[in-house]
């Protein structure tokens, strides 16, 4: 199975679903830290990326996701039209990047999930790990490309 018949199982969440959400960025950042690391990632920094995202507990975030109540998903633009919104956006640059993969293209997918991550964050301590460590990989990208890491 190539990459794109891979994302064409998990990309394009259904409107209003937070779980779907999750699972896509999940195998996302699974290509991005096993599968692609080696294009992305200076080589002094994959081990570290590796250990970081082995150590957040998806199964765990998800779950916490999953029992929030609707109102606190509401309250914070994650509900609703207004998810509906933020994961139609999202789509609009999946969709992209799974058709032919870019560093460019997946720094886009990755302001679009901090976008909705950073909504998340405040209702979930996990979540908050997670937006995290997609700063950090964007961080680590740029340096990659050669950006110095103190710009």
């Amino acid at each position: 199975m190539d990459t794109a018949e891979m994302y064409q199982q998990t990309v394009n969440p259904a409107p209003g679903d937070m779980d779907g959400l999750l699972a896509t960025t999940q195998a996302l950042l699974d290509n991005v830290v096993w599968c692609w690391s080696d294009l992305l990632f200076a080589q002094d920094m994959r081990e570290p990326v590796r250990a970081a995202w082995v150590d957040l507990s998806f199964d765990r975030l998800r779950g916490e996701v999953a029992d929030l109540p609707e109102e606190d998903l509401y309250a914070v633009g994650l509900a609703g039209p207004q998810l509906n919104l933020k994961l139609a956006g999202l789509s609009q640059v999946l969709t992209p990047f799974t058709l032919a993969p870019s560093i460019p293209r997946l720094l886009k997918v990755f302001d679009w999930l901090l976008s909705i991550l950073g909504s998340l964050a405040g209702l979930s301590r996990h979540v908050e790990q997670l937006k995290e460590f997609v700063e950090v990989l964007q961080k680590l990208i740029d340096w990659a490309r050669g950006e110095s890491p103190g710009n």
